[in-house]
């Protein structure tokens, strides 16, 4: 079977671009399987898709709330009817193993329900007056055309988080999803639109996004820029959007600490550290990324962790054994073995793993065994930098207050665990902890009503929650003299 060949999404149809240049798009657990080919779209492209979105702004924003609500819940209906046919685009695109693939596309749908009910609880509101009969009003209105720039990870959900409370307030939207797996995002637009989304409202162009999507969000009438991605590409966005003085969302990277104290629940605390590490092998930004266990319960938590790492199960995407498949390119697959070499150079030791897995089933893509590094120090890669991986550094603290500064000691702040049954020490550790989201004594998924977002260089602005609402929202002061009679002017302000 061949390949297919897709256009870019722009105004409720598909469109061809205008070159022929294209996006090799390959399954990272064969990358002899293609999956299919996306266009590069050139600026007259990007033009397009922000001019249908700018023409679509007014009648989008002038339709009633729940109108618009009713929308996105038929969006959300045909993204759960099309889950497994989207599912296994996003599982040969990035490489995510069967049975979690179309969990990525119900959970997208979850969010358009989300935000289409939140939306219908905006409040505007009526200040006090200084004057006599003068009513000062507070309005809320969308702020125009968003950009909206999402990464290969989870290239829905992620995206879903931008575009859902986006659309729910009455802004338009031009997607640019990552060069890697760009393909499920254009199915999700044309379900969309069939779902009865209108033209020009939901657009996606494709490409790289040193030139794609630099041009997005420089384009003169993006009034708005949000990002989820790498640290690097989260700068060049806000350097950009300041040319135009644009507002930026912006959820980035982590370099996430978990703190095991004394009195915490070992077992508990081992299988909820290994869970978050290594989902989807390491590549999601709220992973745990080191560990800090307290003296005394290091060794117990070592031995513990050494043997549920010993247990994952690295395979291809469609062996239904495996706890994760491949990560998504060779750059990944080096960070990782450059971060081990460093921490081994160091002093760390290699409890599991440590080693690219490139032979047999493993020879066609890229591989890496889950790691678990004891005897880690704050000087290592590992434990400053974002691995991105399945690598999990282990390292000892002697007092709670040392743990908490080691913690914050990175220039992230998106996520922090602790695991202790001192209440007194779990509220301390809250308000000390740099960090945007922090667990105790447990690691779930993040909720839809909860913002979500980091501290430092983690990133700007919060994603899910009423305060993802906000971020695409301008906010409006009436002055209304409502008195018959004539006014004295005051000087001043």
């Amino acid at each position: 079977m061949m390949p297919d060949r897709y256009a870019l999404f722009i105004n409720g149809r598909w469109v061809a671009a205008s070159t022929t240049d294209t996006i090799q798009v390959t399954n990272p657990c064969d990358t002899v399987d293609t999956v299919g080919y996306a266009p590069v779209a050139t600026a007259q492209d990007v033009d397009r898709a922000v001019t249908a979105a700018h023409t679509a702004f007014a009648p989008w924003r002038a339709m009633p709330a729940r109108q618009r609500a009713e929308l996105l819940h038929e969006v959300a209906n045909a993204l759960r009817a099309h889950k497994d046919e989207v599912g296994e685009l996003v599982r040969r695109e990035t490489g995510r193993v069967a049975r979690e693939a179309p969990g990525e596309v119900t959970g997208t749908a979850g969010l358009f329900d989300y935000f289409a009910e939140e939306a219908l609880r905006l409040r505007g509101g009526i200040a006090q007056s200084d004057d006599r009969d003068r009513m000062v009003l507070i309005l809320k209105e969308p702020v125009g055309v968003v950009a909206a720039i999402a990464p290969w990870n989870n290239p829905l959900y992620l995206l879903g988080r931008m575009l859902a409370p986006a659309l729910a307030v009455g802004c338009t939207v031009v997607a640019k999803p990552p060069s890697e797996a760009p393909l499920s995002t254009l199915r999700m637009a044309e379900i969309a639109c069939n779902a009865g989304l209108p033209p020009g409202v939901f657009n996606v162009v494709t490409g790289p996004g040193t030139t794609t999507g630099e041009t997005l969000i420089t384009h003169p009438l993006v009034t708005k820029v949000s990002l989820t991605g790498g640290l690097e590409a989260g700068k060049r966005a806000m350097e950009l959007a300041a040319q135009g003085v644009k507002s930026v969302t912006l959820e980035l990277g982590g370099q996430c600490p978990a703190i095991v104290c004394r009195d915490a629940d070992i077992t508990a605390a081992a299988r909820a550290i290994s869970f978050q590490a290594f989902r989807q092998g390491g590549q999601v930004c709220n992973r745990v990324n080191r560990v800090y266990a307290r003296q005394g319960i290091y060794d117990r938590l070592c031995s513990q962790l050494k043997e549920l790492v010993s247990r994952i199960v690295v395979g291809d995407s469609l062996d239904p054994r495996a706890d994760y498949a491949a990560l998504m390119n060779e750059t990944l697959v080096q960070r990782c073995e450059q971060h081990v070499q460093d921490a081994l150079a160091k002093g760390a030791v290699v409890e599991v793993g440590g080693q690219r897995l490139a032979s047999g089933r493993f020879a066609k893509g890229y591989y890496f065994a889950p790691t678990l590094l004891s005897g880690c120090t704050q000087q290592m890669r590992v434990m400053q930098e974002e691995t991105f991986g399945p690598v999990l550094a282990l390292a000892s603290f002697e007092d709670f207050e040392q743990a908490i500064q080691w913690a914050n000691d990175t220039i992230y702040g998106l996520s922090a665990f602790l695991f202790t049954s001192d209440m007194t020490k779990a509220f301390q550790g809250v308000q000390a902890l740099q960090a945007g989201t922090v667990w105790v004594n447990d690691i779930h998924l993040t909720y839809p009503q909860c913002p979500y977002g980091g501290y430092k260089q983690s990133g700007i602005g919060r994603v899910q929650g009423p305060e993802a609402l906000e971020a695409y929202l301008e906010t409006k002061t009436v002055y209304w003299d409502v008195g018959t009679g004539p006014r004295e002017h005051k000087t001043g302000h």
